[in-house]
């Protein structure tokens, strides 16, 4: 009997049993051991046969987005935005999930792709301020003054306000939107003088008088956002406008900070308006002008610290395995899986998988009757599966179909007919398909049946045996001087050694 030492499975007379070892259950070295319990995830074992281990599988608990992880715990994610993007989107707003954990549920938010506004698990209400516009806040900028956006709910209601509001002589806003306001100056000021307001103007500055009943004291002056030390009676060097630090209807306010990545203006001056971008942050990839990037972190190709490539290599490529992310945005990290090649089918999440080759699944056909058995099932082990003749047959063959001997004696009750009756079993034909046709030799003599015990005599001057007449094919008697005859008084197998040779004409005998 074969009896399974692992796993379990019944026990088979005279062949292999088919033993199964569910490694989610079961404790042995390849096993779960309660890695998935410990994690609170739920341990599945696809295939429990003997040979296919290190396979089993912790999944995540729902709610969650994250593709169950072979051979170790899961890294569970929920990324809300999978199920609430439909809402954001209908309102031609994005979708942003800042924590994907499974236990961090209705922190979901829709944002604005025009204007301003976000809103936790509800569509946003976005401010839109014309300013903003890079074509409408030059209209005011470029003369030294303000765009201001009197109502951002309605549409060309925009105006530009002069810069220097201090003293009687402010105009305040323009009398009409989409035009520069009347920001003359009175005569006391400097600033009056045409050729000193034309100075800072052409700057695209302001021209301010601090003090009326100084002399030459006006300078100019960067128009608020906008910073930078004032011009003595002349333009100032430079002023700055940093869209991603400034707060301005045209600047990130934070647009790139909330998703996790930093903001960069590569000319940051009043003349250059929605030139910041949004950069993913190292090892992610991925810019955006005016708004968020989409992070791109490829766990196959870059290189960090829960990459497929942690600095000493790529461990898929290692093991001839291929590499997969299937999600590559930012936050769905330790997601990548190594694949084994084909006609292995396995896979594992964040590590080497067990490739499994069971060459039987494409050979079984060349053993015919036999059965396939592939001893090693690793990837790596090829051209090894053997052909088994199925019991109660014997026989088998490296990789081709096996001459399979079934010996009808070997089969308990064959054997005991005939040793029980004192005789020996013979199979004559040991073909796979001849059966039926064993026999039972005598001890002593040729007498033999087939399928039973024989019915056993030995005729001593006849029959060959060691203490018959004939030996070497030459009978004693015949033999003699003159030829003589041979008799054996009775043909009882166990009455041995009784036989005569008598002279011709009767006597005597020996």
């Amino acid at each position: 009997w074969c009896v399974c030492s692992a796993g379990t499975g019944p026990d088979v007379e005279g062949a292999p049993a088919t033993c199964k070892i569910d490694e989610c259950a079961a404790a042995c070295g390849t096993c779960a051991n309660g890695t998935c319990m410990q994690a609170g995830q739920s341990c599945t074992d696809a295939d429990t046969a003997a040979g296919s281990l290190g396979d089993w599988r912790c999944a995540c608990t729902s709610p969650t987005t994250t593709a169950p992880a072979v051979g170790q715990a899961a890294e569970c994610r929920n990324n809300e935005c999978v199920k609430e993007n439909a809402t954001c989107a209908a309102a031609g707003q994005v979708c942003h999930d800042p924590d994907w954990a499974p236990g961090a549920r209705g922190d979901w938010t829709c944002t604005c792709t025009e204007g301003a506004g976000r809103m936790t698990a509800a569509v946003a209400v976005c401010v839109v301020d014309e300013c903003g516009e890079p074509v409408v806040a030059h209209v005011c900028n470029d003369v030294g003054q303000v765009c201001e956006d009197m109502d951002t709910g309605l549409q060309g209601d925009w105006v530009c306000r002069c810069a220097d509001i201090a003293g009687d002589w402010a105009r305040g806003r323009a009398p009409g939107a989409q035009m520069p306001a009347d920001c003359t100056p009175p005569p006391e000021s400097e600033c009056a003088v045409p050729e000193h307001e034309a100075e800072c103007t052409a700057a695209h500055q302001t021209c301010h008088d601090p003090d009326w009943n100084a002399a030459d004291d006006w300078v100019c002056e960067c128009v608020a956002p906008a910073t930078g030390a004032a011009g003595q009676q002349a333009a100032s060097a430079a002023c700055v406008l940093d869209e991603c630090t400034a707060a301005c209807a045209s600047c990130a306010k934070g647009a790139c900070a909330v998703e996790g990545q930093h903001c960069e203006d590569p000319r940051p001056t009043p003349d250059d308006l929605r030139d910041w971008w949004c950069v993913c942050d190292a090892p992610s990839q991925g810019v955006e002008a005016g708004a968020p990037a989409v992070c791109v972190l490829d766990e196959c190709v870059a290189v960090c610290n829960g990459c497929a490539n942690a600095g000493a290599g790529n461990v898929c490529a290692q093991r001839n395995q291929k590499c997969v992310d299937a999600d590559t945005s930012a936050r769905a990290a330790r997601d990548w899986a190594c694949v084994c090649r084909e006609p292995a089918q396995e896979s594992r999440t964040a590590g080497a998988a067990y490739c499994v080759l069971d060459e039987c699944e494409e050979n079984a056909g060349a053993c015919g009757v036999a059965l396939c058995g592939d001893p090693d099932t690793s990837a790596a082990s090829t051209n090894d599966w053997m052909c088994t003749c199925p019991p109660p047959s014997v026989g088998s063959a490296l990789m081709r179909e096996p001459a399979c001997i079934v010996d009808e004696c070997m089969e308990a009750a064959n054997y005991e007919v005939c040793v029980g009756a004192g005789q020996t079993c013979v199979d004559v034909d040991t073909a796979a398909l001849a059966f039926g046709d064993w026999v039972c030799h005598c001890p002593n003599g040729p007498s033999t049946a087939r399928g039973r015990a024989a019915v056993c005599t030995l005729d001593e001057c006849v029959d060959a045996c060691a203490t018959c007449a004939t030996r070497d094919g030459v009978n004693v008697c015949e033999a003699g001087s003159p030829a003589q005859t041979c008799e054996d008084p009775t043909s009882d197998p166990s009455r041995t050694g009784d036989w005569m040779c008598t002279c011709p004409g009767g006597s005597p005998k020996a």
